[in-house]
């Protein structure tokens, strides 16, 4: 066997993990004949469900029975002050104050609702800056922005781009892009980590770079989407002073299907409330909110931009979940992470060069800094039909045309031996 001498090694790592048993606290999907033998590599699309969840939920639905509308003041966690319950934890994982961060609606409406405050296009500067490959529907919400400020957006959204043949960027694709559009940016609102790729931007740089080119008035604002960074990558936004992120919870922060998402306000921002935002009663100040006045008076925090009380079955799931994340730590999570997508790609190296003809190519970094845990490979032929026998085999993958198979070993609940069996399975559907 072309990999056999890696099985030692995945059994010497994972003997070496102090996080192995955190897979306990999750539920794996089961095969037709009701076998745990799932290789589940999805967390980067939907997060397994937390034990502890259907507990959190179960918990709420009990509440709603026995004490119907008084739960909203009269229970251990009263649900008019619910998103409160997960703040801290959410600051902890994205590197933020508590006051900085609500959790709210979902990914794109966060991102609209921030835009309301931070893109404030002029003549002279209206451009939206995303990332090469970015998600869909951020191109969406920056398109339908421009246009509604009066913009053409093939003119006002443009994108940081890697160099003719590469699928990442570098330090000097970063300087080339500002040097060609710092003059006429309005924001950036480009991913963390990018979908496709899996590369982990580097953040800190860009938001400098923004500084520097928005000139004394800092009039380039810096957001951020952390879809896919919240829960996989060390993320430090408040010390980075990146103005407004937005992420969801339901990939690598396992909230469950279409759960809650969250937004971010840098505290020099959240504290200027005559910033200009779309308001609702839940970003206002607790002590007018059921007076219910006519006059808005937003929080000086995050939850200023918080316009509906919380969907508390929806929020409850993160309660439990949210917990493992700080109770282990990101530090420890990303050391785990760092190990296993290393010895991914050594095993998938492995397979590739036993093979006669090049039949893929990985295009997340090397450097496991530019990287989160996923690694994704570009299938030449019949991309497709590799995922599916992938999966026929036990190995859960996700595919994006033209030919990407995105694997996302997850250090909660993923092992070095997962990565081999892995690589066993993708050995046998090539060679």
């Amino acid at each position: 066997m072309i990999l056999e001498q890696l099985r030692a090694k995945a059994i010497e790592l994972d003997s070496a993990d102090n996080l192995s048993d955190c897979k306990e606290w999750y539920v794996f999907p089961k095969d037709d004949k009701g076998n745990n033998n799932t290789l589940y590599f999805t967390g980067n699309s939907l997060g397994l469900l937390p034990k502890s969840s259907r507990v959190m939920v179960e918990e709420e639905l009990d509440a709603w029975a026995r004490l119907a509308v008084d739960g909203h003041f009269h229970k251990e966690r009263p649900w008019v002050t619910y998103h409160q319950n997960i703040a801290a934890d959410l600051a902890e994982i994205i590197g933020a104050k508590e006051t900085e961060v609500c959790a709210m609606n979902t990914l794109t409406v966060n991102l609209h609702f921030l835009m309301v405050s931070f893109y404030k296009p002029t003549k002279e500067r209206f451009k939206i800056l995303l990332d090469e490959h970015a998600f869909p529907s951020d191109i969406y919400a920056a398109q339908s922005q421009a246009a509604f400020h009066g913009f053409d957006p093939d003119e006002a959204v443009v994108f940081l781009k890697a160099k003719e043949g590469n699928w990442c960027i570098d330090d000097e694709d970063i300087e080339r892009c500002f040097v060609e559009h710092g003059s006429q940016l309005s924001t950036v609102m480009m991913s963390a980590v990018n979908f496709k790729t899996g590369q982990f931007f580097p953040v800190e740089k860009i938001t400098a770079l923004a500084k520097k080119y928005g000139g004394a008035q800092q009039e380039i604002k810096v957001g951020i989407d952390l879809a896919h960074a919240a829960g996989n990558v060390p993320l430090r936004l408040h010390d980075w002073g990146v103005d407004y992120a937005a992420g969801c919870t339901y990939k690598y922060l396992n909230g469950g299907p279409g759960s809650i998402a969250f937004a971010y306000v840098h505290d020099d921002l959240a504290k200027d409330t005559s910033i200009h935002r779309f308001a609702g009663w839940w970003g206002n100040d607790p002590k007018a909110r059921f007076a219910m006045t006519d006059t808005f008076v937003p929080l000086p925090t995050a939850e200023g931009w918080q316009v509906s009380n919380a969907p508390i079955l929806s929020m409850a799931p993160l309660v439990g979940s949210l917990k493992h994340f700080t109770d282990v730590g990101m530090d420890t999570l990303r050391a785990k992470s760092e190990s296993l997508s290393s010895f991914l790609i050594e095993c998938i190296d492995t397979v590739e060069a036993a093979t006669p003809i090049q039949l893929f190519e990985i295009v997340t970094p090397r450097n496991v800094d530019e990287r989160g845990c996923q690694v994704t490979l570009n299938i030449f032929e019949k991309p497709e039909a590799v995922r599916k026998a992938l999966q026929d085999a036990g190995a859960v993958t996700d595919f994006r045309p033209p030919g990407l198979i995105r694997v996302a070993p997850t250090p909660m609940y993923n092992s070095h031996m997962d990565c081999f069996r892995f690589a066993e399975i993708l050995a046998s559907v090539l060679i």
